[in-house]
């Protein structure tokens, strides 16, 4: 008895393992299931004879139903009591495996449809029932459940998951299935058709992403070395992405994870560094890395050279082999042949600079100045053999001529008080030798290797050179500075002196052009030397209302009075100084015509040296029909009397 059921357990624990579904155990009247195999079934006899002169590679038609007995037993596969070649009809359990027999003794291949279900018995291996497998038939593979039943939609092997299509054949490639794409990998040798999962896979020459679960990835996608990107069609990405707003950048060019998101870094793309903050987006404007600030463009390309942001200047410098393109700052760097500075921010410099020993001037354009430059009224000389370091604090020879510098680097003009001795200095800055006049009075400079004694350029006092005795103050004798043809009295006096101007004149605005007549001058060296004067002006631009040097900027009465200087003449309250701060003196053409400064004359009768004048303007009359002038937009040119509009009169400063 005990025998008995051993054997009863152990056919019981085999049906388990490997059962077709949906068959129903049923017992004979003799207790055993033989008797229920042989049950003869004519109707489903028709439908198998039908089906077993079709080839089905592929499940395509039912071969029968269920085995239904007279009784309304179902035909299930049953173990034989003993192992044996004879085959009852239905099925049968033998040596681990089942089969199909259609008629006694005659097993059945290929695919069989029973109780709703497909099965597959296998000619190349006797028929044996395909039970909790992937079977390759044809062209195909199929998923065969632990029952035997062919398997339709998800099948999960030890391996994976498959996808079988609605015909029962493993899907090879993409599938869209309840809104998701997974792709079923034909190009996997030793599993053909599983479902690629967790992976990345070169599909068609493009990488794609699949989560756990085996969902197609757009998007995205995080891996343990970083971030890529899928477009819409879940193709990877590489290249530039737009990403709500912000530019991306997939490395295609990585040679170890091509594709991956440019994060932290600096990339150069296209012969351009790019900037990608942490996070991957790509910079614009200002970025910084430890050694210092670089600039990116909109286009988020790598500034190199020049770059104007928001009112300043900076320089990215290409020429740093270190770091190219990092901003210059706290430095003098010299670029296309010319020094610039830049502070502690990288701002270019504008102005007076510091290095911790020197100091050096910048102009606006930012390029260091070598030599002169006027700044705030003062002369200062920025020395072309000193890397244009400003001269200071004491002496210096430029050119032929000596020039004394104060601490702050202001060059000394007229008077200065050295060490107990006296020097004087033009009005340009250099110090004057010899006989020199001042306020009126006459002083001896000592020149070099001076027969008289004394330091070059020390005033004499309490002495006599040539003859005349130079007292305590230097002063030897009141000057006379003009003998010979002079102006009517009532009109402006011409001299062989310099014009002085006031005391209350400083600053910028207070050139003077020396008198170059001679103390004998007759009128016409006077009319000479006054166009000569005006010729020298030549090119110099308009500002309005300025009176300087040649070079430098006059407008039309400013440029008048300097050529007026160059015979001493003295216009007293007319000067630099007054013209350019006084603002009724702005239009000073205007002030003289309607004052008679100078002796009116017919236009019909103007000779060389007359001043032409306009509505608001005043010209020198050079004779021919020809006028010289400062004009808006032009500076001194010489034109045709009538190319300034209508003349309105005409005066003589030299009668």
């Amino acid at each position: 008895m005990i025998q008995k059921v051993r054997k009863i357990f152990m056919g019981f624990l085999v049906l388990t393992l490997c059962v077709p579904m949906n068959t129903v155990f049923a017992e004979g009247t003799n207790g055993h299931s033989k008797e229920v195999q042989s049950i003869s079934l004519q109707e489903d006899s028709q439908k198998e004879e039908k089906s077993e002169n079709e080839n089905l590679q592929v499940p395509t038609e039912s071969v029968t139903g269920e085995n239904i007995d007279d009784s309304g037993n179902v035909d299930f596969p049953q173990e034989p009591e003993v192992p044996s070649s004879e085959w009852t009809r239905g099925w049968n359990f033998y040596e681990g495996n089942w089969y199909y027999a259609k008629e006694e003794n005659t097993l059945y291949f290929g695919w069989i449809y029973l109780n709703s279900k497909w099965y597959y018995l296998d000619g190349e291996n006797a028929g044996i029932m395909a039970c909790n497998e992937m079977k390759k038939i044809g062209d195909s593979y199929y998923a065969f459940d632990g029952s035997g039943a062919m398997q339709t939609g998800w099948a999960l092997r030890p391996e994976g998951w498959y996808y079988a299509d609605d015909s029962g054949a493993c899907a090879i490639g993409w599938r869209y299935i309840r809104g998701v794409w997974y792709y079923l990998d034909g190009f996997d040798t030793e599993h053909p058709g599983l479902m690629a999962d967790n992976c990345t896979r070169n599909i068609g020459g493009s990488n794609f992403y699949f989560a756990a679960g085996g969902a197609m990835q757009t998007g995205w996608v995080l891996r343990p070395e970083g971030w890529y990107y899928a477009d819409a069609n879940g193709a990877q990405a590489i290249g530039w992405r737009y990403i709500r707003g912000v530019w991306y950048y997939l490395d295609g060019a990585d040679a170890e994870h091509p594709g991956l998101m440019a994060d932290n870094c600096t990339r150069n793309i296209g012969g351009s560094n790019f900037y990608f903050a942490a996070g991957g987006a790509m910079q614009t404007g200002w970025v910084l890395r430890p050694e210092g600030w670089y600039y990116a463009d909109g286009s988020g390309a790598q500034a190199i050279g020049w770059r104007y942001v928001r009112g300043i200047w900076y320089y990215l410098d290409g020429d740093n082999t270190e770091y190219p393109g990092l901003m210059a700052n706290d430095s003098l760097k010299e670029i296309a042949g010319n020094t610039y500075a830049f502070d502690d921010s990288g701002a270019m410099h504008i102005g007076w600079y510091y290095d911790g020993e020197n100091w050096y001037y910048f102009n606006h354009s930012g390029a260091i100045v070598s030599g002169w430059q006027a700044v705030n009224g003062y002369w200062y000389y920025l020395d072309p053999a000193e890397n244009n370091k400003m001269a200071n604090s004491g002496w210096r020879l430029i050119g032929d001529n000596w020039y004394f510098f104060y601490g702050s680097g202001a060059m000394a003009t007229n008077w200065l008080a050295l060490n107990g001795e006296w020097y004087w200095f033009s009005g340009d800055g250099a110090m004057k030798t010899g006989w020199q006049v001042a306020g009126g009075v006459w002083y001896y400079m000592y020149t070099k290797n001076d027969t008289h004694g004394g330091s070059e350029g020390v005033m004499a006092k309490n002495t006599v050179i040539d003859g005349f005795v130079v007292h305590e103050n230097g002063a030897y004798i009141r000057a006379k500075n003009k003998l010979g043809w002079q102006n009517p009295a009532g009109y402006p006096q011409v001299s062989s002196l310099t014009v002085m101007l006031p005391s209350y004149c400083t600053g910028y605005f207070t050139y003077v052009t020396p008198s170059r007549i001679s103390i004998y001058a007759s009128r016409q060296e006077c009319v000479d030397a006054f166009i000569a004067r005006a010729y020298e002006y030549l090119g110099t631009r308009y500002i309005e209302p300025w009176s300087s040097y040649p070079g430098d900027a006059v407008d039309c009465s400013g440029f008048v009075l300097q050529c007026l200087y160059a015979t001493g003449m003295d216009l007293g309250i007319y000067n630099p100084y007054n013209h350019r701060w006084i603002a009724s003196q702005t239009y000073n053409s205007m002030n003289w015509y309607n004052n008679n400064t100078f002796m009116p004359v017919s236009t019909n009768s103007l000779q060389r040296g007359d001043l032409v004048y306009y509505r608001g303007h005043v010209a020198i009359y050079l004779g021919n029909g020809q006028i010289i002038d400062s004009w808006p937009g032009q500076g001194v040119s010489v034109k045709p009397i009538g190319s300034r509009g209508r003349v309105i009169g005409a005066a003589r400063p030299y009668v």
